[in-house]
C-alpha cells in the first residue's frame, strides 16, 4: 500500500491521463488518479475517478473506500 501513496506523490495527474488515453480500462490507473484528486482537495474529481475505477471492478473495496 506505501507503493501506492509514494507513487500518487511522484507521479503527476497527467500521467495517469496519459496511460488511460493509451488504455481506457486500466483500473490503477483510475484509482491512483482519484488519489491524487482527493489529495488535492478536488473531490468531485476524485469521486468521479473512483466511480471509473468501480465500472471496471465492481468488487474492489479500495475504491469504494476512496469514494467514501
Amino acid at each position: 500500500m506505501i507503493d501506492v501513496w509514494i507513487c500518487i506523490l511522484f507521479v503527476g495527474i497527467q500521467d495517469f491521463n496519459r496511460a488511460l488515453a493509451l488504455d481506457p480500462k486500466l483500473f490503477q490507473a483510475y484509482l491512483s488518479r482519484a488519489a491524487s484528486y482527493g489529495l488535492k482537495g478536488q473531490y468531485t474529481k476524485a469521486i468521479l475517478n473512483c466511480n471509473e475505477a468501480i465500472k471496471l471492478q465492481p468488487n474492489s473495496i479500495r475504491a469504494y473506500l476512496y469514494r467514501y
